[in-house]
């Protein structure tokens, strides 16, 4: 749960520099995300939770983001609204072992919630939203679990309190009875190919191991006809299979099933690989660096990350009289770009005492991903 400030925007004459709008506000100190609701004309500004501002401070910030604004409404006005909560939420898809899956999921669900943000991360299968509607998140398990089932029903939505990612080491293992159905089939049409070379064998007889090995395939291929979704792997394989059985090649029904699942089994095992290493990386938990800066020393620097969250925590001790600066941590992508940059301020009203504690946040979104972030500097700015 987010707190943030909320105006309405009057006087708006189109919303089409809404997006040029947010930018600039971004670059006031210390808000650290804006959005705009384009039906209501409503700006909802996130400020850095670890200040204080008291009115006179907010007034002055609220004049800054007027200027802005009259950047590209040169009438607009704005007035404070009550404060709204911003919630987020994860939750984890399990057996989601399909990148269009994913984004389907994310397409239907962006027109079906009211949302402020909603991402599907297929490398870590979760479902992540930030909304202002509680009701959103009160029932937000269930119509997750409805578009899931509606695009894969195999997919199992599992409602998480923890921070944390969950782990998939177990969670696209094959069952025992598939594999022996599996292993059944391949040895019996092996033994056909056999006996094929010597003796001419009826084409049907092909259709025992071509059930054991593609019933998945065949199953999920009637399930999605009857749901209407048509022209996915599944539709591609059984048109293909049950098209050589009616051209009397029926080796080849059973070759294309059963290359179909081997492929399946191998990119399940290639997802799981890539899913433990992404959660090996977000464990990763610096516990006794140091960092010497002039006169100013920055102990245990902790780096952490929880659902869409990256937190930089330490202590710092000073022999500086003065006592007014910023914890600067800075993020990098390709080539050394700076990809954004937060600030801990010590201050009259935050004083900084001996072996004070900082804490530095930033929200993960399309733009700023784990993928993106390739290294990262701590600073002092007095």
């Amino acid at each position: 749960m987010i707190q943030v400030k909320n105006y309405q925007l009057l006087k708006v004459t189109s919303n089409k520099n809404f997006k040029r709008i947010c930018n600039e506000i971004k670059k006031i100190e210390p808000i650290k995300s804006v959005s705009i609701e384009n039906s209501k004309n409503v700006i909802h500004i996130e400020y850095d939770s670890t200040l204080e501002l008291t009115e006179q401070e907010l007034f002055k910030i609220e004049e800054l983001i007027l200027k802005a604004i009259h950047e590209y409404e040169k009438k607009a006005m704005m007035i404070r609204i009550d404060n709204k909560e911003k919630y987020r939420k994860v939750l984890y898809l399990k057996n989601l072992d399909c990148a269009h899956c994913a984004a389907r999921i994310e397409t239907i669900a962006k027109k079906s919630l009211d949302y402020e943000q909603i991402i599907v991360d297929f490398s870590t299968g979760r479902f992540i939203i930030e909304t202002y509607s509680k009701n959103v998140i009160d029932n937000l398990f269930v119509n997750v679990n409805r578009i899931a089932h509606h695009v894969d029903d195999r997919i199992i939505v599992v409602d998480s309190k923890m921070n944390k990612l969950q782990r998939f080491e177990d969670e696209k293992k094959l069952s025992k009875k598939t594999v022996i159905t599996f292993s059944t089939g391949i040895t019996i049409f092996v033994i056909m190919c056999i006996i094929s070379a010597f003796f001419v064998i009826p084409f049907y007889c092909y259709i025992v191991p071509y059930l054991l090995i593609g019933y998945p395939v065949l199953t999920r291929f009637f399930k999605n006809l009857f749901k209407g979704h048509l022209l996915d792997e599944t539709f591609l394989m059984s048109v293909a299979s049950i098209g050589a059985f009616c051209t009397s090649h029926a080796s080849e029904a059973v070759m294309v099933v059963a290359l179909y699942q081997i492929g399946e089994f191998l990119q399940n095992k290639a997802i799981n690989h890539s899913r433990r290493s992404i959660k090996d990386l977000l464990d990763f938990d610096v516990k006794t660096a140091k960092l010497k800066l002039d006169t100013e020393t920055i102990n245990n620097i902790k780096i952490t990350n929880a659902d869409t969250l990256i937190t930089f925590t330490g202590n710092v001790t000073t022999t500086s009289e003065s006592k007014n600066m910023s914890i600067v941590v800075t993020l990098y992508g390709d080539n050394d770009t700076k990809l954004t940059e937060e600030k801990y301020e010590f201050n009259d009203t935050n004083k900084l005492e001996e072996n004070k504690e900082f804490k530095v946040e930033f929200t993960l979104n399309d733009t700023l991903n784990l993928d993106s972030i390739k290294a990262y500097s701590i600073s002092i700015e007095k």
